[in-house]
């Protein structure tokens, strides 16, 4: 589902985050699976759909999306939320309801590579994701190059899903969820790199020690002394040693 060029928002990375994870609470694929299926549908720039539509759902006219939240035309009849929450309540209502995608929902909980090929022989995309290669390309490119993005979103699943299903939490709880996370991950990396520096300078001042008590010791060992020979002593003028041997 292809829209045009969207505008430049503020906090787009957190907010995809937190779709992803929503998402992926609502539904049960697995985060990997949908942040390569976002990827796939442009990562919101280029190809993507402005208003959080982040799958790139198509509305039409409608003022109201079939899980009941407000919606907006945009460009081409792509849907535009008001909110993060809104667009995962929608696009998991399309998901969870709707027969053109029971493939889909068979796929939930089962590998990744299951929950690919379900979403690449949906009708979601009118070429299929080029046979499924290009939903396989973003999902090795998302997985190999977006360790810590996944981590903050995969250990944030739980708390957004909450966020979203239950009443009284907001669709900014879950932004927060998702986004302290990432924080975490951070935060931890930090952590290690640090450990690393002061174990290398530990080591550092360890191997110094070692090498001056070497040293040290080295100088403390025992040096050969040479004796000087002993002169002789002084003998009577014209006398000889045999002489002297034979008195």
């Amino acid at each position: 589902m292809a829209a045009g060029a969207p505008p430049a928002a503020i906090g787009l990375q957190q907010r995809e985050r937190a779709f992803i994870a929503g998402l992926s609470a609502a539904t049960g694929l697995s985060p990997r699976v949908v942040a390569a299926w976002v990827h796939a549908e442009g990562d919101y720039r280029s190809a993507g759909a402005p208003g959080s539509n982040f799958l790139n759902l198509r509305t039409g006219e409608r003022t109201r999306g079939y899980s009941g939240v407000p919606v907006h035309s945009g460009n081409g009849g792509f849907a535009q939320f008001s909110s993060v929450g809104d667009a995962i309540r929608e696009t998991a209502y399309w998901l969870t309801h709707m027969g053109n995608y029971s493939g889909i929902r068979a796929a939930a909980g089962k590998p990744d590579g299951v929950q690919l090929a379900a979403i690449a022989r949906s009708p979601w995309d009118a070429g299929h994701y080029h046979g499924g290669r290009s939903l396989t390309d973003s999902y090795k490119a998302v997985t190999r190059h977006g360790g810590g993005f996944l981590g903050g979103v995969t250990g944030a699943v739980g708390d957004v899903g909450s966020a979203i299903i239950h009443p009284g939490r907001t669709a900014e709880h879950a932004i927060g969820a998702v986004t302290d996370a990432a924080a975490d991950a951070g935060k931890a990396i930090l952590r290690g790199v640090a450990e690393l520096v002061v174990g290398v300078v530990l080591m550092a001042l360890f191997a110094a020690l070692i090498y001056q008590g070497v040293r040290r010791m080295a100088g403390d060992q025992p040096r050969l002394v040479v004796v000087p020979p002993l002169p002789r002593p002084p003998m009577a003028a014209g006398t000889t040693i045999g002489a002297a041997a034979a008195a």
